[in-house]
């Protein structure tokens, strides 16, 4: 199968839906591989896929060793998920955690106490609410107390009055972090600050009779797209901010931007922050919490029909793709879906 425009086809008539699909897109990770640099998201998405090819553990092993020594070559370590060292560090912790390499996790551990907690920006992409769920997760990955703690100071240095609404750069990101938070420490002063977000972005949606979809941010009035700014995201936190709280309304607003999201699909280009991929594991993050195959159906046509991304965006197809055929898969750089996972 080839990249760039060639559709990636109709989906496997035999077996598990996406399976053919799958197998196709480790191939390819596998032969992009480039010994001198690998990306955390190859490396996540990799991890990830360990279930479905003999070969990974060991180009997972050598990905993750030459990405731990690249990471401890920094000299400035900055906090964002996407766009700092947060998300080598988790998709190192993954990789320890998968290949049980202890000496792995020692590295992925220190590296992790080396993210600042304290940004200019409180972002997931570039600032300290990723930062933040990364030391959420290196705490449920090594079960180590001082992790949670530096996530408390973290979260209680967020500014959440006011500014964008998306994931990646905004509130609905932010309030993700807080959540999670406030999940893992039962800490009711950042509960209340996540759901008040939470209802921020309820109160913020632009309704078009079933879907719901978001501007920029507070006094715009043209609806963005994708994860990084509009429903993909506010999504995302909703979905999560219903199931931790059972509020009705939290679930209405999340089941109408998975309906924005499948009207937008096909007019989206393939990446992953301005695109569908993203959206895609939205959609998957509906089926998972709310039962409902629609959404499932709706992920599964769309990839289906989808041009291969760049190289950017192909990893987080293939972890996408790694939720659909392997049970119990979980979506890459999140928070959990339900309180409990």
């Amino acid at each position: 199968m080839s990249i760039g425009s060639v559709a990636a086809g109709a989906v496997h008539p035999e077996g598990v839906p996406g399976d053919r699909l799958l197998d196709d897109g480790i191939l390819q990770l596998l032969n992009r591989m480039n010994p001198r640099k690998h990306s955390a998201s190859v490396l996540g998405a990799l991890v990830a896929a360990l279930p479905r090819n003999d070969r990974l553990p060991g180009v997972v092993r050598t990905a993750a060793k030459r990405t731990a020594k690249r990471c401890e070559r920094e000299s400035i370590v900055l906090p964002g998920l996407h766009f700092g060292q947060s998300g080598a560090v988790w998709a190192l912790l993954d990789a320890a955690h998968a290949l049980a390499d202890p000496k792995l996790m020692a590295r992925a551990a220190k590296l992790a106490t080396e993210i600042p907690v304290l940004s200019s920006n409180p972002d997931v992409c570039d600032g300290s609410a990723g930062a933040g769920l990364t030391l959420l997760h290196a705490w449920r990955v090594t079960g180590d107390g001082q992790f949670l703690a530096r996530a408390t100071e973290c979260a209680r240095h967020q500014d959440t009055e006011q500014g964008k609404y998306g994931f990646g750069h905004g509130i609905a990101g932010i309030a993700a972090f807080l959540l999670d938070h406030a999940l893992a420490t039962g800490d009711k002063l950042v509960r209340i600050k996540a759901i008040r977000l939470a209802d921020t972005l309820c109160d913020a949606a632009m309704w078009d009779r079933t879907a719901a979809r978001w501007p920029s941010g507070p006094g715009e009035s043209i609806p963005l797209g994708g994860w990084c700014g509009d429903a993909a995201g506010v999504g995302s936190f909703l979905v999560r901010a219903w199931l931790a709280t059972g509020d009705e309304r939290y679930r209405k607003v999340a089941d109408a931007a998975a309906a924005a999201v499948r009207a937008d699909q096909w007019t989206m280009a393939t990446a992953s922050c301005h695109g569908v991929v993203e959206n895609v594991e939205f959609l998957l993050d509906m089926a998972e919490a709310t039962g409902d195959d629609r959404h499932r159906d709706w992920a599964l046509k769309t990839i289906g029909r989808l041009a291969w991304p760049d190289d950017a965006g192909l990893p987080v197809l293939v972890a996408a793709l790694v939720r659909m055929v392997v049970p119990g898969a979980r979506r890459l750089w999140m928070p959990p879906l339900r309180p409990a996972d």
